[in-house]
Order: C-alpha cells, then structure tokens, then sequence
C-alpha cells in the first residue's frame, strides 16, 4: 500500500459525520448545529443516511465527498467535536 494510500484511509477515517439539506446547508452532529428535528432523528437513529423532517430532507455525506470537496460543517467551520 502506497503513502498516498495510507494517508488518504486516514484522511477518510477522521472525516466528521455531515448532514446536507436540499438547499445546501451542511452542519455536523452536534445538537446545537443540527436544530431539533435533526437532532431528535439522529438521536433514534445515528447511522442515518437520509433523514425527513418537518422542515427539511437530509442527506448524510459519505466520508469521500467530505474529503474530496473539503466540506465542513457551517456552524462550526471544521472544529469538530
């Protein structure tokens, strides 16, 4: 396995878990980013790829478009807790 390899597993491996909405916003896990609806979804079921709301549908980022497009969550602008 090349360094490039190896490197890009452990890139994958520490991408934060993102959500994105229909229009575009993307926010992390935390509570106090997700708003209610998200938060309570995710609470019942934390492996969620898409979740309904009320307000919003949300589509969870795999850990390759997280790293590929350098998205970070808007709240807190990659400081990941």
């Amino acid at each position: 396995m090349s360094i490039e390899l190896r490197d890009r597993d452990a890139e994958l491996a520490a991408a934060p878990v993102l959500y994105i909405n229909q229009g575009g916003r993307v926010v992390c896990t935390d509570p106090d980013h997700t708003g209610g609806y998200l938060a309570s979804a995710l609470k019942r079921n934390p492996r969620a790829e898409v979740v309904d709301t009320p307000l919003d549908n949300w589509e969870r980022l795999t850990a390759a478009e997280v790293v590929d497009f350098a998205v970070e969550c808007e709240d807190c602008r990659g400081d990941f807790r």
